[in-house]
């Protein structure tokens, strides 16, 4: 009972500790970024070391390490917007805006990937999910123009503007990285990802680094840098995916609301930030859009579950048939032509996964063959199963 209990609560702690890796993150980049290592060259030794913690993975994990011809163009679109654009806009306006405000603004995100995917996979954009960006948006604004004497920021405004920008970009990088996700392993993309984006980091963040006076961090810089580098990146990458496998994108995907509740108690503690009205206010409108982009309408949940609840029944009644099939005394069954071995496979194709049905006919005659000798007694078993299935979902 208590190892059932661990292992559930496994992944839940996996992604729950991702995204308090990620709200630590926001702190941290602001504390490393206004005294010792400037944004760009932090951006090259976060995607660096990255890249190096991805490629020993191989060692652990080994799979193939290569990608196809065809997918490298959109690897490198990939890269651009998912690491370059999104990597050092993110960490740039985080080092001049608040953390509370980078935080809450990263909850548009999803807002922006629904549009995105509409557009490039022309879906119909309902009134719901335009009154969600709206409301999004709408935060979104409250933040940007508010403004907030607490804190130590250079440039709200500005800094507010590039973090929206990021996630923009994220957006676009969550459309177009989704067919290779489907090819590759997630690990393996992010692999290649990091890979073509880490010769950009090196053109925007060399000379930075070069500046850095290393001998100048003390145990604090340090743990911040691991937490950015190690935690908010590598690890909180593979927490994700590791829920993701186990949970479904769904629930995982929920977690993110808890990121700005870690990021704005770590702000407030450490890095004297205040919790305003306005802010309130402005979380509030995001996350109300979120909910609102990302709810189904009840006429969709009704048919999906209508859809689901035949698809049981159907699976059950067939998987049964099978069983059926597989155990039954071949010398009692009767002798029936073939032409019901074509209303049965006919019946099959028809129904409601034509695409499958075929092909477990097929296999069940194959696995069947080398027990029932005569086809008029495979026709007659297929008649009969066919007959239980139909029934069995006329009932239902």
């Amino acid at each position: 009972m208590r190892k059932n209990l661990r292992r559930d609560l496994q992944p839940h702690m996996a992604v729950l500790a991702a995204n308090l890796f990620f709200g630590i993150n926001f702190s941290a980049v602001q504390h490393i970024t206004r005294s010792f290592l400037p944004p760009f060259g932090l951006n090259l030794v976060r995607v660096g070391t990255s890249v190096v913690l991805f490629w020993l993975l191989l060692l652990v994990f080994p799979s193939r390490a290569g990608i196809k011809k065809e997918h490298i163009p959109r690897f490198l679109l990939c890269a651009l917007t998912g690491v370059v654009i999104n990597q050092l806009l993110f960490i740039k306006g985080l080092s001049m805006t608040l953390s509370i405000h980078a935080a809450l603004l990263i909850l548009v995100t999803p807002i922006f990937i629904s549009f995105v995917a509409a557009w490039l996979d022309k879906e119909t954009i309902t009134a719901v999910k335009i009154a969600g960006l709206s409301l999004g948006v709408g935060g979104a604004i409250l933040l940007v123009t508010g403004k907030d004497p607490s804190g130590k920021a250079s440039n709200i405004w500005l800094g507010n503007i590039l973090i929206i920008i990021n996630a923009i970009s994220y957006a676009f990088y969550f459309a177009l990285v989704k067919p290779l996700m489907q090819e590759y392993r997630p690990t393996h993309v992010l692999r290649w990802v990091f890979t073509m984006g880490l010769p950009f980091m090196f053109l925007f963040g060399w000379k930075e680094l070069q500046q850095v006076q290393w001998n100048h961090f003390a145990a604090r810089e340090w743990m911040a840098l691991a937490l950015i580098v190690l935690g908010a990146t590598f690890f909180a990458y593979l927490f994700n995916l590791y829920g993701i496998s186990k949970l479904g994108a769904g629930i995982t995907g929920t977690y993110i609301y808890t990121q700005p509740v870690f990021a704005t108690l770590i702000a407030v503690v450490f890095l004297g930030e205040s919790l305003t009205l306005t802010k309130i206010i402005a979380a509030l409108l995001i996350i109300t859009g979120v909910w609102l982009v990302g709810r189904k309408s009840l006429r969709v949940r009704r048919g999906y579950n209508l859809g689901a609840s035949k698809k049981r029944n159907f699976m059950g009644a067939r998987a049964n048939s099978f069983q059926w099939l597989a155990s039954m005394d071949t010398a009692n069954i009767p002798q029936v032509g073939m032409s019901s071995m074509r209303v049965s496979v006919s019946w099959f194709t028809k129904a409601e996964m034509p695409g499958l049905c075929p092909n477990m006919a097929t296999a069940a005659y194959r696995s069947s063959r080398a027990e029932i000798t005569s086809k008029y007694t495979l026709a007659g078993a297929w008649y009969n199963s066919s007959r239980r299935i139909s029934s069995s979902t006329a009932r239902s």
